[in-house]
């Protein structure tokens, strides 16, 4: 992919984590690491929209992550640094492995 169609595909994933943050009321940051931790949703019915949120997150981590290194503001050299893995191996949106605690509810939906 060339940088402005990985920048359309940023942008494009951008709203849809967005969209995400607005209905949980929460950041996606926050939601992942979490997440990636284990925590569950408190409702059933949320569970395929956390693992699509979880889905769009990593794929928005890593377009980030490609157009760092297709510009080459992001190094190997950076990315060991930052404890990140190397481009070749292993997850590239390694996001630590603190527990944030339990996730809130999201707001009540406003009457139609």
């Amino acid at each position: 992919m060339t940088p402005p169609e990985i920048l359309t595909d940023i942008h494009a994933l951008k709203e849809e984590l967005l969209d995400f943050e607005r209905k949980y009321g929460l950041r996606s940051e926050v939601f992942h690491a979490a997440y990636a931790t284990g925590e569950e949703p408190q409702d059933e019915s949320w569970v395929l929209d956390y693992s699509e949120w979880a889905s769009v997150y990593r794929t928005w981590l890593a377009a980030k992550l490609r157009i760092a290194t297709k510009s080459g503001v992001c190094s190997t050299t950076t990315r060991a640094s930052k404890g990140w893995p190397p481009p070749s191996g292993g997850d590239p949106i390694w996001m630590g492995s603190s527990r944030l605690g339990s996730m809130p509810p999201p707001p009540p939906e406003a009457p139609s």
